[in-house]
């Protein structure tokens, strides 16, 4: 959903989005993680009045902490 200006801005709008899209981050689906990597980059320097790379920061430090390992591991 996320091929169009309203699936992205659906995407930053929910409170879920960006948690969502770090919890794709799986090595045992390595296309699925590139692909989930490659939109939280973007994500990280799109011009926006909230933070946007600290929510994605955010999110994958508390996934991190979910699944009991280091934040880049």
């Amino acid at each position: 959903f996320m091929n169009n200006k309203y699936g992205l801005k659906a995407m930053l709008e929910s409170e879920e989005g960006i948690p969502l899209l770090v919890r794709s981050m799986v090595p045992r689906v390595p296309v699925m993680m590139v692909d989930a990597v490659k939109l939280l980059s973007a994500i990280s320097i799109l011009e926006h009045p909230e933070n946007l790379n600290e929510r994605v920061l955010e999110a994958m430090t508390e996934e991190a902490e979910r699944r009991d390992m280091e934040r880049l591991q």
